[in-house]
């Protein structure tokens, strides 16, 4: 499904630790101007536990247009200044400053049948202003959806089952492979055709702890849970880097996730995986 048209999106704010401090309504409205051109239009309602926070400041009416270049969308203003990229028909990522509210942003968006699983973060330097997770649906649909149930795939199934794409820097899709990803707990083993990805985690205050394997590399780490949001930051003594994140659709039992692999501080390509549980009879 496209990222144009009228979406209905309930954004979930958490804090630094984790924590749900509230919830913002938002009308986003995607329409495309010309062939290269694109206006993106958010109408935003924070919920009243937000008055002090400071997406509470973000209620209103936000506009900005994109310019389509090859797989990046540039954001021109006057809401948004930055850069996106789309990853394939269905994931797009992006960064940049709102330059009225003075916060940095990552963002991410995936498209899956009848709904959009969105997201990302704001920042003042090193200061985490928020960690949103968030779930979209057509505006047609008339309701808000809402993301229920457990955080934890672990929850719902021990096995999930999809596809992982790989993709380069510019874009361009590398790969496509099967996967399957069995938990224990908090930890798991991905395997594919032709390769092996395990992860040993494990609580550490209000975080979690990673060792992570793949081929000859071995990555330590950090993830920490927000709500549905799941985000990583793992780095091998080989010069290697993953950042990303994993977002869960409880309802539909749905993950989807994001990697951005860095070699000696260069972006060298990017992972995303969309898994389902597997079916039993």
């Amino acid at each position: 499904m496209s990222f144009q048209g009228t979406w209905l999106v309930r954004e979930y704010v958490f804090d630094s630790r984790g924590s749900l401090v509230g919830t913002i309504r938002q009308r986003r409205e995607l329409e495309r101007l010309d062939d290269r051109r694109l206006r993106l239009t958010q109408h935003c309602t924070p919920d009243s536990s937000l008055k002090e926070h400071p997406m509470g400041a973000f209620a209103g009416t936000h506009v900005f247009d994109l310019s389509i270049d090859g797989t990046r969308r540039r954001y021109l203003g006057p809401a948004v200044i930055g850069v996106g990229q789309s990853l394939g028909e269905s994931a797009m990522w992006g960064q940049g400053i709102w330059p009225v509210f003075g916060h940095a942003f990552q963002s991410y968006a995936f498209s899956a049948r009848d709904k959009q699983l969105t997201g990302g973060r704001f920042a003042d330097g090193g200061n985490l202003v928020a960690q949103i997770a968030g779930i979209a649906r057509p505006a047609n649909d008339g309701n808000w959806p809402e993301l229920t149930g457990p955080f934890a795939a672990a929850e719902l199934a021990t096995s999930w089952y999809g596809e992982r794409r790989t993709f380069l820097p510019d874009g361009r899709q590398l790969s496509e492979e099967a996967i399957e990803r069995v938990y224990q707990d908090e930890s798991w083993q991905e395997q594919s055709k032709d390769s092996l990805r395990e992860a040993s985690v494990e609580f550490f205050e209000d975080r979690l702890l990673a060792q992570v394997r793949q081929t000859e590399e071995l990555f330590h780490g950090v993830s920490r849970r927000y709500g549905w949001l799941l985000e990583h930051d793992w780095a091998s003594s080989t010069g290697a880097q993953l950042r990303g994140f994993e977002a869960l659709d409880s309802t539909d039992r749905e993950l989807i996730g994001m990697f951005r692999r860095y070699q000696d501080h260069q972006l060298e390509r990017i992972e995303v995986i969309h898994l389902r549980p597997q079916e039993t009879t």
